[in-house]
């Protein structure tokens, strides 16, 4: 889907919804979208990356659960809405985030998490030759990002991915959706010499406490893309600037020399 769309409700009532995925992206490209514009067809390869990167989800998430950390699901959290995606067993959470109102229409941040996770402590019981071992709960709760990328600039650590733009909007939407810290699982990519496949090389894993953005900073980039929006339905996207060189880039036109996907 593209990143942000218009959902309406049974009663007609329109929501616009952005994906916290894209939620970094360039503005003018989120514009773009907003007007529904043709894009460029996607390119082989990055189809490609896409595809390995949701292929390789579980083994990363799997390095999660293997220090201690175990995935919760609808019995876990009745509460939260759960959808057959993702890599996590089927099943994966969707959480918003509630903006407001431009021009009388609800903006709603929508993010699917790829797991939210308990840490558990296992421990024996019993007299020695009929132990049994049990699982604790230690009620710590994180909410969980895997990644598959390719080790370099600006991806040289979980904390540098973390902080690149993408990843930095998209994180920080998910811990204030789910109120929760963060654990942010990266694979790092390689490509196999005989099958010139991509795999997983190794996992790294970090915690983090805090979010790069506050929920006031989250909302007020929505509602500065949703007045741009309701501007250019009139103006069109003459007064929208590209503010970064975005690649891959959907739109046909390069923005200030950037390369495009065609």
């Amino acid at each position: 889907r593209r990143p942000t769309y218009i959902e309406r409700d049974d009663d007609g009532t329109e929501r616009r919804i952005w994906r916290a995925s894209s939620l970094g992206a360039c503005e003018r490209s989120l514009v773009a979208h907003a007007l529904e514009l043709p894009t460029a067809p996607t390119p082989a390869a990055i189809q490609r990356a896409y595809d390995a990167g949701n292929s390789a989800e579980d083994e990363i998430i799997s390095k999660v659960t293997d220090k201690g950390w175990k995935l919760l699901g609808p019995y876990d959290k009745p509460a939260l809405e759960w959808v057959e995606s993702g890599g996590t067993g089927g099943l994966q959470v969707t959480v918003e985030i509630v903006v407001g109102k431009v021009a009388g229409v609800e903006q709603v941040i929508r993010c699917h998490p790829d797991g939210i996770v308990r840490k558990w402590k296992s421990r024996a019981a019993g007299k020695q030759g009929e132990w049994e071992w049990h699982d604790d709960p230690l009620h710590e709760e994180r909410v969980v990002e895997a990644k598959f990328l390719r080790r370099g600039s600006p991806h040289t650590s979980v904390a540098k991915a973390r902080a690149s733009r993408f990843y930095a909007w998209q994180t920080s939407v998910e811990m204030h959706a789910t109120g929760l810290g963060l654990i942010m699982a990266v694979g790092w990519k390689v490509k196999d010499p005989e099958s010139g496949e991509e795999r997983v090389e190794g996992v790294d894993i970090q915690t983090f406490d805090e979010p790069m953005y506050k929920l006031g900073q989250v909302k007020a980039r929505v509602f500065r893309l949703a007045k741009m929006v309701e501007a250019a339905m009139d103006a069109g996207l003459a007064d929208v600037e590209c503010d970064w060189a975005m690649y891959p880039c959907a739109f046909h036109e390069p923005h200030d020399g950037q390369k495009a996907w065609i």
